[in-house]
């Protein structure tokens, strides 16, 4: 008859959804040499305490919230092969003329409608496409859009509920000569929402989009643009920027402007200087037709 073996941890306090009866730090039971003459014992079996119980619960937990995170986390570093890599620093930012530009041409009817949808809810613009093509390609874009999200949001989510996308209206129906460009998308997640608006653009073989949060609380940094200049130094154009409109009579009707908002009238003529002090020169990069660079 061969001796008992002693009760391992693992058989004294089964541990279900951990990896920690296998860690390397786990106590083991001694496996002590036995005298073939000696009178066999057994260890008993150890007892969590409540305090125990919840101890090991809480370290199973996060072992599951750790592996969540990791595999299916916005955050991931894993990049989509569907979709152009982001470039260091980022993409170039788009320039609007206005807070509520994204809206623009759009019908009064479809904007009420897209107001009352609810949160997470974003705006999609297409590139690459005129204002008349994207009314003509509606269908098309809609589709694409569609999928293209989809597949962002079953890579944070796996078997995400299906996205959805409301085309544009124009304002003047079919007698419309002006013709609104953004997409309303909802039915995401937060996480989805999050990730498309922080990377912005979004590119693949078929379609090129930029994703804006559904709200108008980003200010447009871009006045005008201003050509003709012999250098491309920045810090050379802003300064002579400057020059100009501190002189007297640019720099009254700037104060003209701005005494016209609701900026106090003793406080107007700050407000001017902090305006011309403020100024930044950025250099558009682009090409006119023919792929030429403007300078």
């Amino acid at each position: 008859m061969s001796d008992p073996q002693p009760p391992t941890a693992k058989d004294a306090l089964p541990i279900e959804g951990s990896n920690l009866a296998l860690s390397i730090h786990a106590p083991n039971a001694p496996a002590e040499d036995h005298n073939m003459s000696s009178t066999a014992t057994t260890e008993p079996t150890f007892l969590p305490s409540e305090e125990d119980q919840a101890i090991l619960a809480h370290i199973a937990l996060a072992e599951r919230n750790c592996s969540v995170i990791k595999h299916d986390g916005p955050n991931n570093t894993t990049v989509l092969p569907q979709f152009t890599p982001v470039p260091i620093g980022g993409f170039p930012l788009m320039h609007m003329s206005h807070l509520a530009q994204i809206f623009d041409h759009l019908d009064n009817k479809v904007l009420l409608a897209w107001l009352q949808v609810k949160h997470p809810k974003l705006i999609i613009q297409v590139f690459d496409h005129t204002s008349k093509e994207v009314h003509e390609s509606a269908a098309v874009l809609t589709e694409r859009i569609r999928a293209n999200i989809s597949v962002i949001s079953n890579f944070i989510q796996q078997e995400a509920p299906p996205i959805r996308v409301s085309p544009p209206r124009p304002h003047r129906g079919k007698d419309a000569k002006e013709f609104p460009t953004c997409f309303l998308v909802h039915s995401i997640s937060v996480e989805t929402r999050d990730l498309l608006v922080a990377q912005r653009i979004w590119s693949t073989m078929d379609i090129t989009i930029e994703s804006h949060p559904f709200s108008c609380q980003r200010p447009p940094n871009l006045l005008f643009s201003v050509s003709g200049f012999t250098t491309s130094d920045c810090e050379i154009i802003q300064q002579t920027v400057k020059d100009v409109w501190s002189y007297e009579d640019n720099r009254t009707q700037i104060n003209d402007i701005l005494s016209m908002s609701e900026i106090p009238k003793e406080r107007v003529h700050i407000a001017t200087w902090n305006l011309i002090n403020s100024t930044q020169v950025e250099r558009l990069n682009f090409k006119i037709a023919g792929g030429l660079p403007v300078p």
